[in-house]
């Protein structure tokens, strides 16, 4: 009888001991509200979790991590801003802007979250595309100086004079997408009911590289992707009114909805965060390029 209770009482130990030495920090296989360590030297036990997550319970995620779809913490991926989800609201905002047929809907809706690039899509970065071989070269006539890929001083610009499968192709050799129009959206409004990503007010070339007097702020050119910093959003995502547009993968008829505006374009109405261009996948223009998400 007293061997069996020694044996009983050592296998206790083991077991407490085992599950305790056993955790490291998975949080699947460890509960932190669960201490088995109540015996033996597992007294002072510290519940660690797995790289990433935090929190009492591991069902938290670190700074410089974020929980995605399939609840699992994701590195936050470096020149891109992180969009929480939640609710916004979209939409012309009727008593601080003239509303159209052409505005999004004004209403409260859900997106999950993301991830988007800060800065639209440089010639530079769409270059390495083409010579690496899964992008084909901008569509332009060669007398078209306003085109900025062949322009050794614009490496900076943003990419323009590029179709929806050009943009599209580009963000898949990167392991993204292109944004739907409701993420761009929510990236340049965040929760605030403002009518550009820097308040209600300040349509100029302090903010955003638009038609000014002149096409371009007086360049008659597009300006390097966040040379305007004033006119970040609260997510520090740039360029997103003016410069060129951008194209997203939302569809509206035979369309799909391009956001922002553009140097070359002179209706303001056109460079509010509601206003939804539309163009057709084929086309591709001076004025139209795009950043990705994931």
């Amino acid at each position: 009888m007293k061997k069996f209770y020694k044996y009983s009482l050592f296998l206790f130990f083991y077991i407490a001991f085992f599950s305790c030495s056993e955790s490291n920090g998975d949080k699947t296989n460890f509960d932190c509200n669960i201490d088995p360590c109540l015996h033996g030297s597992c007294v002072n036990k510290i519940c660690e979790c797995e790289n990433g997550y935090a929190g009492e319970q591991c069902t938290v995620c670190d700074s410089g991590f974020y929980m995605n779809k399939e609840n699992f913490c994701t590195p936050k991926t470096e020149g891109m801003s992180f969009i929480p989800s939640g609710k916004f609201t979209k939409g012309c905002i009727s008593d601080k802007q003239s509303c159209s047929i052409d505005d999004s809907e004004y209403e409260e809706i859900f997106v999950s979250n993301f991830e988007i690039d800060k800065y639209e899509i440089t010639v530079s970065e769409f270059k390495s595309c083409v010579d690496s071989g899964n992008c084909s070269e901008p569509i332009f006539s060669t007398v078209d100086t306003d085109c900025n890929y062949n322009n050794s001083n614009r490496l900076n610009h943003p990419i323009n004079c590029v179709n929806y499968k050009q943009a599209e192709d580009y963000c898949k050799w990167v392991g993204k997408r292109l944004p739907t129009s409701n993420e761009w959206e929510k990236s340049a409004r965040g929760t605030e009911l403002t009518v550009y990503p820097w308040g209600d007010n300040g349509l100029n070339c302090n903010f955003a590289n638009i038609f000014d007097t002149d096409k371009g702020c007086g360049s008659k050119a597009t300006s390097s992707v966040g040379s305007k910093e004033l006119g970040a959003s609260i997510y520090q995502v740039y360029d997103l009114i003016g410069n060129v547009w951008e194209w997203t993968s939302t569809s509206k008829e035979q369309y799909k909805i391009v956001k922002g505006g553009a140097w070359n374009i002179h209706l303001k109405k056109m460079f509010t965060i509601s206003y939804n261009g539309t163009s057709l996948e084929s086309i591709s223009s001076p004025s139209l390029g795009f950043r990705c998400a994931k």
